[in-house]
């Protein structure tokens, strides 16, 4: 039975390869969900397993050829940055539509207060800022 299981994950099998996608798969949900140190602990459980349990020997092979290693993590810190920076990219696209919805709900408040009467102003302003306290909790939004 247990050689059954280490012949299935043997290094290049199927299994090794859709251990791997799994592993991957689970790190980059928990990632997305900001869970970082448990997508830690899955990489190093995995390592540990593939290390001590099946005897596939990583650390090994670390050792042995450093150059892919680096190249690896190069490529890794590669991929990383431009990840890193689509994701930010669209965080502010987002934040700019939220600004669009809070200027044009000023605007509408405004254009409905008399303007030369300061008080209603104020109290145009200070409607916008519920507005803006009611976007941001996802309550519903009245005009």
């Amino acid at each position: 039975m247990i050689t059954a299981v280490i012949e299935f994950f043997a290094l290049g099998t199927i299994g090794f390869y859709a251990l791997l996608f799994v592993v991957a798969l689970i790190v980059t949900i928990l990632e997305e969900n900001e869970k970082g140190i448990w997508a830690t602990i899955t990489v190093l459980g995995t390592i540990g397993v593939l290390q001590w349990g099946i005897h596939i020997h990583i650390l090994q092979g670390i050792i042995k050829s450093p150059g892919w290693d680096l190249a690896y993590c190069a490529g890794y810190l590669v991929i990383g940055i431009v990840w890193s920076y689509i994701k930010w990219i669209s965080l502010v696209a987002r934040a700019l539509d939220d600004v669009g919805v809070l200027e044009r709900d000023f605007v509408r408040a405004v254009a409905k207060a008399q303007l030369d009467n300061p008080q209603v102003v104020a109290q145009a302003i200070a409607e916008v800022g519920t507005m803006a306290d009611a976007q941001l909790t996802d309550e519903p939004v009245t005009a």
